[in-house]
Order: structure tokens, then sequence, then C-alpha cells
């Protein structure tokens, strides 16, 4: 088969899809599309030349069933309509002491990280990512506080911000200082930037948001170039910090996509999968404390689904340009469903997250902040379709639960719209 040219078709068309769904603001869609339009466009050289027709084929899967499901969700059976007109307003004292803490914790472990490895975040990112026992964090309850704690409310801030921005409220300039201050720490103690690719990704949510609430015309459009010049410039001086060569962030993200499907493909061929885990990898992140309970007071030996993803991830096979390094490519969903359950995981779990995400996107047209986390998670599920997921990892899902757990001490009622 022709996988060159097929690649080219799959991008404009879903290009295309892209660009209706956000003219109709269905967001979830419109980001899902035109991220795996963009995909297919890069990948249209030699890796369409490399991959099987079965790697092909699963990715083809999942997007037609995210896609499928998703108008599916969108059949209304009931005629009833929400009067929740009410309005709410933000407790920025709990948020501000919530977030104090974890920049507190940052600080600690910040701290700890350069006096034990210097400024370096080559360095650090090399022995985060090592087999070996010696890492920045060596003890349980440390994890437990930094990515149960510590970066979950990051999270939560971000998911707050860009809620009060679809309410039209103002954000503090304190709190957005606290937020950044969060991300900073978090990157020279662990030298990742996922912290901070996810708190971009809620901003330009919130941005995207306004756009379709007050139109184009009315953004200040010489303050979104240069909010977007700030984030891509930091970026890329992240990128360059935490490498030994020369690459540009747009480079780096390049080869990532590219790489995702490569690791894919690999994987498919080469990885002997021992028994079905029924979605146990694809959700894992929401039973992670359970099952590291169960191990450590009862001595049961299951692995948790980082420690499953962090195998299926180990092989490193990413290569930038003429670069002798090579680095882990992260892997899309769709093999993640296909390992959890086989083409049946591929089709039941697509249609979960298409279906699910277009009923979380429902949500956010009551003014809650309960039901807007659901709209947040459905952007950042699709969002990370090609690079990872999220629900495998603990942090998000704990960054869920702290919300519903706050959200009635994070907002108050304090009247209705006109």
């Amino acid at each position: 088969m022709d996988f060159p040219f097929w690649f080219g078709v799959c991008s404009f068309v879903l290009i295309l899809l892209g660009i209706w769904k956000f003219s109709t603001k269905q967001y979830a869609m419109t980001i899902f599309n035109l991220i795996w339009g963009v995909v297919f466009f890069i990948c249209m050289g030699d890796v369409s030349k490399e991959i099987s027709g079965q790697t092909f084929s699963l990715i083809l899967l999942m997007i037609g069933f995210v896609n499928l499901s998703y108008n599916i969700g969108n059949i209304r059976f009931t005629t009833k309509k929400s009067n929740d007109k009410r309005v709410y307003k933000c407790n920025y004292t709990l948020l501000k002491i919530l977030l104090g803490l974890s920049l507190a914790i940052m600080l600690y472990y910040c701290l700890e990280t350069i006096l034990k490895y210097g400024f370096n975040l080559h360095a650090i990112r090399e022995i985060n990512n090592s087999s070996s026992d010696k890492k920045v964090f060596e003890e349980l309850f440390d994890t437990v506080i930094f990515y149960g704690y510590a970066v979950p409310m990051v999270y939560v801030g971000s998911l707050v911000a860009t809620y009060n921005v679809s309410q039209k409220q103002k954000i503090p300039t304190n709190v957005l200082v606290l937020l950044g201050l969060n991300v900073v720490f978090y990157i020279i103690t662990v030298g990742g930037r996922t912290l901070l690719m996810r708190v971009i990704m809620f901003a330009a949510a919130a941005i995207l948001w306004r756009i379709h609430e007050i139109g184009i015309k009315r953004m200040k459009i010489g303050r979104l170039i240069f909010y977007a010049l700030a984030a891509y410039l930091f970026m890329n001086f992240v990128t360059m910090l935490r490498n030994t060569y020369s690459v540009t962030f747009i480079e780096q993200a390049l080869a990532y996509f590219k790489g995702a499907i490569l690791h894919m493909d690999y994987n498919v061929e080469n990885t002997v999968r021992e028994a079905y885990y029924y979605g146990y990898i694809t959700y894992g992140g929401f039973f992670y404390y359970p099952v590291k309970f169960l191990k450590i007071i009862l001595g049961f030996e299951w692995l948790t689904s980082n420690e499953i993803v962090s195998f299926l991830q180990n092989y490193k096979m990413l290569k930038l340009g003429n670069s002798a390094i090579y680095y882990n490519a992260l892997l899309p969903n769709a093999y993640y469903y296909y390992f959890d359950m086989g083409y049946l995981g591929v089709v039941l779990f697509s249609s979960f997250l298409g279906f699910t995400a277009r009923k979380m996107e429902n949500a956010y047209k009551s003014p809650t902040f309960g039901k807007f986390i659901l709209w947040g998670t459905a952007v950042f599920a699709v969002t990370y379709s090609v690079l990872g997921g999220v629900l495998w990892n603990f942090t998000y899902p704990t960054a869920m639960i702290y919300c519903l757990l706050l959200s009635k001490f994070l907002y108050k009622k304090v009247g209705k719209y006109e």
C-alpha cells in the first residue's frame, strides 16, 4: 500500500474536519483532528514508508471511533435544558494557600536537587530517566508529596484560572506568579517540560474560549502574539538547557510526533503481551495509590500503570537529525488501547474517549466549576492522544479528585446571570 499517499489524504481530511469542528464550537474534536492531521502531514516522508499496515490501521481505527462516538454523544435523549444561572466567586485566599504550600514543596526539592547535582538540567533529566536506584526522589514519601500534592495542585490552579477566564473574572497577578514559580521549580527539580507544556495548554484553552465568546476582532491580538512568543522562547530556552546538543523546541516537537508513530510500530511488532490488562494501563492513574498501598502494606507484587508504561517507553529509538543521541519516544493512546485489549480495546476505549469528551464538553455550558473541570479533562485527554495520554499517570487524576473535593470551598454563589 502507498502509505505516503494515504498519510497525505488523512492529513487533508483531518485538518478540514478540525477547521469545521472549530466553526461549530466543538473544541475537543477541533484539537484532536488538527493534531492528528499535523502528525500525518509531518510523517508523510520516511515515517510513512517504515510503519506496518497494522500500525496504520490501529491509528485510523482510534481516530474513526473517537469521532464517531463524539457525534453519538452529541445526540440528546431529553429536551430538558439547564436553568442554572448562578454566578460563583473564587476564594483566592484559599487558592493562594494551596499554591503557596505546593511552592514550598517545589522549592525544597529544587534546592535539594541543586545541592546534589548542580544547576544542570541535562544531568538531572538523565538521572531521573536512568534505571539506577539513585534518583532525585529516593523515598516513596518524597514521591507522594511532590507528585501526589505539589504537581496536581498546579493543575488545580491552572483549571481554576481557565475557569475564571471563561466566567469573565480577573485573575490576581500573585496567583499567576505562584503558578509560574511552581513551574520553574518543577523544571529545575526534574529537568522536564511536562508541567510547563500542560500549563501552556490550559492557557491556550482559556484564550480559545475567549475568542469564541467575544470574537477574534475584539481580542487584543498584539498581547496574544506577545504571550505566544514568550511561551515559545521560554520553552525553547528550557529545551536547550536540558540537552547537550543544539536543537530547538520545534525541531524536538516534530521529532517526538514522528517518534511516537515509529515507537508504536516497533512495539506492535516486537513487544510480547502476556495477558490483557482490560483498561488498567489506559486508566491506571486512578488506581495508583490503592495499588501502591497493597504493594507496600500487604506485599502484593503488582505493577502500577506507571511502571508498565515506563517499560513500554523504555526503548531509546528517537533520534534528531545526524545526532548520535537517542532518547525515549512516547506512545499514542492507540497503542495503550491495543496493549490493554487488542483491537477490541481500541474500539471500546476510543469510543469511550469520544463519547465522554462530548458529554464533558457539554458541561462547560454550565457555570459550575465542578462541571467545568470535565471540559478541561476532555480537552486534556484528546490533546495528549498522540504523546502518551494522561490518565495512566496518577498526577492528573489526582488533580481531578482535588478539584472535586475543593470545589465547594474554592467557589461560592454570589448572584445570577442577567
